[in-house]
C-alpha cells in the first residue's frame, strides 16, 4: 500500500511539474491518467521493491551527488589520457566480487560502474562483476571497494 501511494504521489508530482497546467479540466485529466497508470502497474505486478524502490528514496540524492563526483573525476582521468602525447592507456578486465544481497542492488552497482567514464560492466552473474577498465588507475579505484560500500549504504546493507 505504501508503494502504491508513493507511486501515485510521484507520478502526480511529475505530471504536474511537466504539464504546468492548473485549471480544473487539466488537473482532472492528469489525476485520471495517474490513477489509470497506477492501477495498470498494480495489476501488472510492477509496484514492488524493484519497480518502485521507496526504501532508496531519501538516500538516493546523497548517492547521486557522490556518483556525479566520481563521474567528474573519471572524466578528468580519461581526458588526461586522451591529451597525453604518449599513449599510456592500459585496458584490462577485472573481476570484482559483488557483496550486495539481491539483484536490484547488484544492478545499481553494475550500472554505477558503467556510468563512470573509462569503465564498463561487461557481465554481472552470481555476485561477480567483470569490468573493462581503460586504465590501471580506474581499475584500482574499483578494486578499493568504495563504490560497493556506497551502494551498500544506499541500499541499507552496510
Amino acid at each position: 500500500m505504501i508503494r502504491t501511494a508513493s507511486l501515485t504521489l510521484f507520478l502526480g508530482a511529475t505530471w504536474l511539474l511537466l504539464s504546468g497546467h492548473f485549471d480544473t479540466k487539466m488537473l482532472a485529466f492528469g489525476a485520471g491518467s495517474v490513477v489509470f497508470v497506477v492501477v495498470l502497474a498494480h495489476r501488472m505486478g510492477l509496484v514492488d521493491a524493484e519497480g518502485h524502490p521507496v526504501q532508496l528514496s531519501w538516500k538516493f540524492p546523497i548517492y547521486f551527488i557522490w556518483l556525479a563526483w566520481k563521474v567528474l573525476l573519471a572524466n578528468l582521468i580519461v581526458v588526461r589520457e586522451i591529451l597525453r602525447r604518449k599513449i599510456t592507456v592500459a585496458p584490462q578486465l577485472i573481476q570484482i566480487s559483488c557483496g550486495q544481497a539481491d539483484e536490484l542492488h547488484q544492478v545499481i552497482y553494475a550500472n554505477s560502474i558503467t556510468l563512470t567514464p573509462g569503465t564498463v560492466t561487461m557481465r554481472l552473474q552470481d555476485g561477480e562483476v567483470i569490468v573493462h577498465a581503460l586504465t590501471g588507475e580506474l581499475a584500482a579505484d574499483l578494486q578499493t571497494g568504495t563504490m560497493e560500500q556506497r551502494v551498500r549504504k544506499l541500499t541499507g546493507e552496510g
